[in-house]
């Protein structure tokens, strides 16, 4: 149940005890003379219970669409940080996170670009193999020496085989070399 709904109950039924209260402790009034009375405070319960439940659903609206566009990757959005008392705070918060995970990511994409450098620079054929038997990395000799085409990542099945004949070779000179 949605919290407007919640806090107009609340209200409703704070209305009916306050009439069963004066009902019990006031023997000479009678139910029917507090028809109008009853009303008016249900009215006005309604009415300030939807006033209040505005100023808490709003700035949670808030929060919560802005958390939204963090988790889809929007790092860009931030809260507004005028929300009073316990939003504020949280709004605060959010906007900190928002702040850290844009800074981590600028690092990182900083790392990408520096690891991807250095592994283009290498002569040699280099490929990264992932934990889920995926190649996540091929630098351009890789591609050039086994002739593939394929977007990283890519499942190791479409690298070809190395024929025993070169691996024996490769092994050879590793071992000619001392490197081996």
């Amino acid at each position: 149940m949605r919290l407007a709904r919640r806090l107009q109950l609340h209200a409703l039924a704070v209305v009916g005890l306050v009439v069963v209260a004066i009902l019990i402790l006031d023997d000479t009034t009678e139910w029917r003379a507090l028809v109008v009375p009853v009303a008016i405070a249900a009215v006005a319960a309604l009415v300030l219970s939807a006033l209040l439940a505005r100023t808490i659903t709003q700035p949670m609206a808030e929060l919560r669409d802005v958390t939204r566009s963090l988790a889809t990757g929007d790092l860009y959005t931030r809260p507004p940080l005028d929300a009073p008392g316990e939003f504020g705070e949280l709004a605060t918060a959010i906007h900190r996170l928002a702040e850290h995970l844009g800074g981590r990511m600028a690092a990182l994409q900083s790392e990408d670009a520096l690891l991807t450098a250095l592994i283009e620079s290498l002569n040699e054929g280099v490929v990264a193999i992932g934990p889920q038997k995926q190649a996540v990395r091929i630098n351009q000799a890789g591609r050039d020496l086994l002739r593939v085409s394929d977007r990283t990542p890519f499942p190791v099945d479409r690298l070809p085989r190395v024929p025993v004949a070169a691996r024996d070779s490769v092994r050879t000179r590793r071992l000619r070399h001392g490197t081996g």
